[in-house]
C-alpha cells in the first residue's frame, strides 16, 4: 500500500487538498505532519478546514434565503398589481351610475 502523500489511483493528497480549497502552506504542513507520523494533528487540520467550509456554506445559504425572500416579495407584489389592474379594468361602468 502506498503512503498517503504518494500517488495512488490517479490521486494525490496534495491534489485532493488543493481541490478542497486548502492553500499551499496548509498542504505543505499537512505533508510534513505525514512524514512525521502526526496523524492526529492532520485530522485536526482537516476538521478545522471542514468547519471553515461549512461556516461559509451556512453564510451563503443565508444570503440565498435573503434573495429568495426578495424574489418572493417581488412576485407577490407583481401578482397583486396585476390582479388589481384586472379588477379595475374589468369593472362594469354602468354599476357606478
Amino acid at each position: 500500500m502506498k503512503k498517503i502523500g504518494q500517488q495512488a489511483y490517479g490521486y494525490t493528497v496534495a491534489g485532493n487538498l488543493k481541490d478542497a480549497g486548502c492553500g499551499a502552506k496548509m498542504t505543505e504542513l499537512f505533508l510534513k505532519l505525514e512524514a512525521e507520523g502526526r496523524t492526529q494533528e492532520q485530522l485536526e487540520m482537516l476538521d478545522r478546514h471542514r468547519q471553515k467550509l461549512l461556516d461559509k456554506i451556512h453564510a451563503d445559504e443565508k444570503k440565498i434565503d435573503r434573495l429568495d425572500y426578495l424574489a418572493y416579495r417581488l412576485r407577490t407584489e407583481k401578482r397583486e398589481k396585476e390582479a388589481d389592474g384586472r379588477n379595475s379594468h374589468g369593472k362594469d361602468k354602468r354599476s357606478d351610475i
